[in-house]
Protein backbone atom coordinates (compact mmCIF):
# COMPACT_ATOMS: atom_id res chain seq x y z
CA UNK A 1 0.00 0.00 0.00
CA UNK A 2 1.03 3.61 -0.56
CA UNK A 3 0.88 5.91 2.43
CA UNK A 4 -2.32 7.98 2.45
CA UNK A 5 -1.89 11.60 1.49
CA UNK A 6 1.65 11.16 0.20
CA UNK A 7 2.43 12.73 -3.17
CA UNK A 8 5.12 10.50 -4.60
CA UNK A 9 6.08 9.03 -7.95
CA UNK A 10 7.96 6.28 -6.10
CA UNK A 11 5.56 3.91 -4.32
CA UNK A 12 7.27 1.67 -1.78
CA UNK A 13 6.06 -1.92 -1.74
CA UNK A 14 7.02 -4.77 0.56
CA UNK A 15 7.24 -7.95 -1.52
CA UNK A 16 7.43 -11.57 -0.39
CA UNK A 17 10.54 -13.02 -2.11
CA UNK A 18 8.64 -16.22 -2.93
CA UNK A 19 5.57 -14.49 -4.29
CA UNK A 20 4.74 -15.53 -7.87
CA UNK A 21 6.39 -13.03 -10.20
CA UNK A 22 3.20 -12.16 -12.07
CA UNK A 23 1.36 -11.21 -8.89
CA UNK A 24 4.32 -9.20 -7.61
CA UNK A 25 4.70 -7.34 -10.89
CA UNK A 26 0.98 -6.59 -11.04
CA UNK A 27 1.18 -5.13 -7.52
CA UNK A 28 4.00 -2.83 -8.65
CA UNK A 29 2.11 -1.77 -11.78
CA UNK A 30 -1.09 -1.11 -9.82
CA UNK A 31 0.81 1.16 -7.42
CA UNK A 32 2.32 3.07 -10.34
CA UNK A 33 -1.11 3.38 -11.98
CA UNK A 34 -2.44 4.88 -8.74
CA UNK A 35 0.32 7.52 -8.90
CA UNK A 36 -0.57 8.36 -12.50
CA UNK A 37 -4.27 8.69 -11.74
CA UNK A 38 -3.59 10.79 -8.65
CA UNK A 39 -1.39 13.13 -10.71
CA UNK A 40 -3.67 13.35 -13.73
CA UNK A 41 -6.10 15.93 -12.35
CA UNK A 42 -3.23 18.22 -11.39
CA UNK A 43 -1.80 17.83 -14.90
CA UNK A 44 -5.13 18.69 -16.53
CA UNK A 45 -5.56 21.76 -14.34
CA UNK A 46 -1.87 22.73 -14.55
CA UNK A 47 -1.70 23.20 -10.79
CA UNK A 48 2.03 22.64 -10.34
CA UNK A 49 4.92 21.42 -12.47
CA UNK A 50 5.48 18.47 -10.14
CA UNK A 51 2.13 16.92 -11.07
CA UNK A 52 3.34 16.48 -14.63
CA UNK A 53 6.71 15.28 -13.36
CA UNK A 54 5.06 12.59 -11.21
CA UNK A 55 2.79 11.58 -14.07
CA UNK A 56 5.75 11.17 -16.43
CA UNK A 57 7.86 9.30 -13.88
CA UNK A 58 5.03 6.84 -13.30
CA UNK A 59 4.95 6.21 -17.06
CA UNK A 60 8.71 5.64 -17.21
CA UNK A 61 8.63 3.32 -14.22
CA UNK A 62 5.73 1.39 -15.75
CA UNK A 63 7.63 0.89 -19.00
CA UNK A 64 10.74 -0.17 -17.06
CA UNK A 65 8.75 -2.70 -15.05
CA UNK A 66 7.16 -4.15 -18.18
CA UNK A 67 10.43 -4.33 -20.10
CA UNK A 68 12.87 -5.13 -17.32
CA UNK A 69 11.38 -8.37 -16.00
CA UNK A 70 11.12 -10.77 -18.91
CA UNK A 71 8.31 -13.20 -19.78
CA UNK A 72 6.33 -12.60 -16.60
CA UNK A 73 3.15 -11.17 -18.12
CA UNK A 74 1.46 -12.12 -21.43
CA UNK A 75 3.78 -11.00 -24.20
CA UNK A 76 1.43 -9.48 -26.80
CA UNK A 77 -0.41 -7.04 -24.52
CA UNK A 78 2.84 -6.06 -22.79
CA UNK A 79 4.34 -5.09 -26.14
CA UNK A 80 1.25 -3.06 -27.03
CA UNK A 81 1.05 -1.28 -23.68
CA UNK A 82 4.74 -0.37 -23.74
CA UNK A 83 4.18 1.22 -27.14
CA UNK A 84 1.16 3.17 -25.91
CA UNK A 85 2.89 4.40 -22.77
CA UNK A 86 5.82 5.53 -24.91
CA UNK A 87 3.39 7.55 -27.04
CA UNK A 88 1.93 9.15 -23.91
CA UNK A 89 5.40 10.02 -22.61
CA UNK A 90 6.29 11.71 -25.91
CA UNK A 91 3.14 13.86 -25.79
CA UNK A 92 4.09 15.23 -22.37
CA UNK A 93 7.83 15.67 -23.02
CA UNK A 94 7.88 19.20 -24.49
CA UNK A 95 5.89 20.65 -21.58
CA UNK A 96 8.25 19.09 -19.06
CA UNK A 97 11.33 20.34 -20.96
CA UNK A 98 9.95 23.88 -20.91
CA UNK A 99 9.00 23.61 -17.22
CA UNK A 100 12.60 22.71 -16.41
CA UNK A 101 13.98 25.54 -18.55
CA UNK A 102 11.69 28.16 -17.02
CA UNK A 103 12.44 26.89 -13.51
CA UNK A 104 16.20 27.13 -14.05
CA UNK A 105 16.13 30.43 -15.93
CA UNK A 106 16.49 32.61 -12.79
CA UNK A 107 19.65 30.68 -11.83
CA UNK A 108 21.07 31.24 -15.30
CA UNK A 109 20.18 34.93 -15.18
CA UNK A 110 21.88 35.32 -11.80
CA UNK A 111 25.18 34.50 -13.51
CA UNK A 112 24.79 37.28 -16.11
CA UNK A 113 25.28 41.06 -16.02
CA UNK A 114 22.07 43.01 -15.41
CA UNK A 115 22.01 44.52 -18.90
CA UNK A 116 21.99 41.05 -20.49
CA UNK A 117 19.25 39.84 -18.17
CA UNK A 118 16.97 42.67 -19.32
CA UNK A 119 17.58 41.70 -22.94
CA UNK A 120 16.54 38.12 -22.20
CA UNK A 121 12.98 39.10 -21.30
CA UNK A 122 11.82 38.34 -24.84
CA UNK A 123 13.28 34.82 -24.49
CA UNK A 124 11.31 34.30 -21.29
CA UNK A 125 8.10 35.44 -22.98
CA UNK A 126 8.74 33.14 -25.95
CA UNK A 127 9.37 30.18 -23.66
CA UNK A 128 6.19 30.98 -21.76
CA UNK A 129 4.14 31.03 -24.97
CA UNK A 130 5.62 27.75 -26.13
CA UNK A 131 4.98 26.22 -22.73
CA UNK A 132 1.33 27.34 -22.79
CA UNK A 133 0.83 25.77 -26.22
CA UNK A 134 2.57 22.55 -25.16
CA UNK A 135 0.43 22.29 -22.02
CA UNK A 136 -2.72 22.77 -24.07
CA UNK A 137 -1.69 19.83 -26.26
CA UNK A 138 -1.12 17.70 -23.16
CA UNK A 139 -4.66 18.35 -21.99
CA UNK A 140 -6.03 17.68 -25.48
CA UNK A 141 -4.19 14.35 -25.59
CA UNK A 142 -5.64 13.37 -22.21
CA UNK A 143 -9.09 13.89 -23.73
CA UNK A 144 -8.49 11.73 -26.80
CA UNK A 145 -10.20 8.40 -27.31
CA UNK A 146 -6.74 6.84 -27.54
CA UNK A 147 -5.79 7.89 -24.01
CA UNK A 148 -9.16 7.13 -22.45
CA UNK A 149 -9.14 3.71 -24.11
CA UNK A 150 -5.58 3.09 -22.86
CA UNK A 151 -6.55 3.93 -19.29
CA UNK A 152 -9.59 1.64 -19.37
CA UNK A 153 -7.74 -1.23 -21.05
CA UNK A 154 -4.80 -0.95 -18.66
CA UNK A 155 -7.06 -1.22 -15.63
CA UNK A 156 -8.77 -4.27 -17.13
CA UNK A 157 -5.42 -5.86 -18.01
CA UNK A 158 -4.10 -5.52 -14.46
CA UNK A 159 -7.17 -7.26 -13.00
CA UNK A 160 -7.42 -9.99 -15.63
CA UNK A 161 -6.97 -13.62 -14.44
CA UNK A 162 -4.73 -14.22 -17.47
CA UNK A 163 -2.45 -11.39 -16.37
CA UNK A 164 -2.28 -12.61 -12.79
CA UNK A 165 -1.49 -16.13 -13.99
CA UNK A 166 1.23 -14.62 -16.11
CA UNK A 167 3.45 -15.76 -18.93
CA UNK A 168 6.28 -18.26 -19.07
CA UNK A 169 7.93 -16.98 -15.88
CA UNK A 170 4.75 -15.83 -14.17
CA UNK A 171 4.75 -18.41 -11.40
CA UNK A 172 8.45 -18.30 -10.60
CA UNK A 173 9.49 -16.60 -7.33
CA UNK A 174 9.89 -12.89 -7.86
CA UNK A 175 13.29 -12.81 -6.16
CA UNK A 176 14.78 -15.02 -8.90
CA UNK A 177 13.60 -12.75 -11.68
CA UNK A 178 14.47 -9.58 -9.78
CA UNK A 179 18.07 -10.80 -9.47
CA UNK A 180 18.25 -11.49 -13.20
CA UNK A 181 16.58 -8.22 -14.23
CA UNK A 182 18.86 -6.09 -12.04
CA UNK A 183 21.94 -7.94 -13.26
CA UNK A 184 21.00 -7.46 -16.93
CA UNK A 185 20.25 -3.76 -16.40
CA UNK A 186 23.54 -3.29 -14.55
CA UNK A 187 25.51 -4.97 -17.34
CA UNK A 188 23.90 -2.74 -19.97
CA UNK A 189 24.55 0.46 -18.02
CA UNK A 190 28.15 -0.59 -17.33
CA UNK A 191 28.76 -1.35 -21.01
CA UNK A 192 27.44 2.07 -22.04
CA UNK A 193 29.48 3.84 -19.35
CA UNK A 194 32.71 2.12 -20.37
CA UNK A 195 32.16 3.14 -24.00
CA UNK A 196 32.17 6.86 -23.12
CA UNK A 197 35.16 9.09 -23.87
CA UNK A 198 35.76 12.85 -24.25
CA UNK A 199 34.25 12.74 -27.75
CA UNK A 200 30.97 11.13 -26.66
CA UNK A 201 27.86 12.87 -27.93
CA UNK A 202 24.82 14.15 -26.07
CA UNK A 203 22.98 11.12 -27.42
CA UNK A 204 25.61 8.77 -25.93
CA UNK A 205 25.20 10.40 -22.53
CA UNK A 206 21.43 10.23 -22.86
CA UNK A 207 21.54 6.48 -23.56
CA UNK A 208 23.55 5.99 -20.37
CA UNK A 209 21.09 8.18 -18.49
CA UNK A 210 18.15 6.05 -19.67
CA UNK A 211 19.96 2.80 -18.84
CA UNK A 212 20.86 4.13 -15.40
CA UNK A 213 17.27 5.12 -14.74
CA UNK A 214 16.03 1.66 -15.66
CA UNK A 215 18.55 0.09 -13.32
CA UNK A 216 17.60 2.42 -10.47
CA UNK A 217 13.89 1.83 -11.04
CA UNK A 218 14.34 -1.94 -10.89
CA UNK A 219 16.38 -1.67 -7.71
CA UNK A 220 13.69 0.56 -6.21
CA UNK A 221 10.85 -1.79 -7.18
CA UNK A 222 12.59 -4.73 -5.53
CA UNK A 223 14.45 -3.04 -2.69
CA UNK A 224 12.36 -4.89 -0.07
CA UNK A 225 13.86 -8.18 -1.32
CA UNK A 226 17.36 -7.13 -0.26
CA UNK A 227 19.01 -5.73 2.84
CA UNK A 228 18.74 -1.97 3.17
CA UNK A 229 22.49 -1.74 3.86
CA UNK A 230 23.18 -3.43 0.53
CA UNK A 231 20.74 -1.68 -1.79
CA UNK A 232 20.21 1.84 -0.43
CA UNK A 233 23.76 3.16 -1.07
CA UNK A 234 23.63 1.80 -4.62
CA UNK A 235 20.32 3.52 -5.31
CA UNK A 236 21.68 6.78 -3.90
CA UNK A 237 24.81 6.52 -6.06
CA UNK A 238 22.68 5.99 -9.13
CA UNK A 239 20.59 9.00 -8.15
CA UNK A 240 23.71 11.19 -8.07
CA UNK A 241 24.71 9.90 -11.51
CA UNK A 242 21.21 10.54 -12.84
CA UNK A 243 21.16 14.07 -11.49
CA UNK A 244 24.47 14.85 -13.21
CA UNK A 245 23.45 13.29 -16.52
CA UNK A 246 20.05 14.96 -16.19
CA UNK A 247 21.65 18.39 -15.91
CA UNK A 248 23.70 17.71 -19.05
CA UNK A 249 20.61 16.47 -20.84
CA UNK A 250 18.62 19.56 -19.85
CA UNK A 251 21.41 21.82 -21.09
CA UNK A 252 21.51 20.01 -24.44
CA UNK A 253 17.76 20.48 -24.85
CA UNK A 254 17.91 24.12 -23.82
CA UNK A 255 20.81 24.85 -26.15
CA UNK A 256 18.82 23.32 -29.02
CA UNK A 257 15.71 25.29 -28.12
CA UNK A 258 17.60 28.58 -27.85
CA UNK A 259 19.14 27.98 -31.27
CA UNK A 260 15.64 27.44 -32.68
CA UNK A 261 14.43 30.67 -31.07
CA UNK A 262 17.35 32.58 -32.59
CA UNK A 263 16.63 31.11 -36.03
CA UNK A 264 12.91 31.72 -35.59
CA UNK A 265 12.14 28.03 -36.14
CA UNK A 266 10.74 27.18 -32.70
CA UNK A 267 7.08 26.31 -33.17
CA UNK A 268 4.21 24.89 -31.21
CA UNK A 269 5.11 21.42 -32.51
CA UNK A 270 8.18 20.96 -30.33
CA UNK A 271 10.14 17.72 -30.70
CA UNK A 272 10.54 15.46 -27.72
CA UNK A 273 13.72 15.64 -25.64
CA UNK A 274 14.91 12.32 -27.07
CA UNK A 275 14.57 13.70 -30.59
CA UNK A 276 16.50 16.83 -29.65
CA UNK A 277 19.56 14.94 -28.44
CA UNK A 278 19.52 12.19 -31.08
Amino acid sequence: MIGAGVRSSQPLLVLDPQRPAARALVAILEALFEVALRSEEGVREDRHVEHLHDFRVSLRRTRSALGGVKKVLPRAPVKRFRREFAWLARTTGPTRDLDVFLTKLPDYEAQLPADLVARLESVRRSLGRLRGSAQQRVVENLETARYLHLRTEWRAFLSSPATISGGENGQRPIVELADRAISEAHNRATKLARALDPTSSDADLHRLRVAGKRLRYLMTFFRSLYSSEEVTPKIESLKVLQDTLGDLHDLAIQRSLLAELVRGTATQDLPSSAERVA
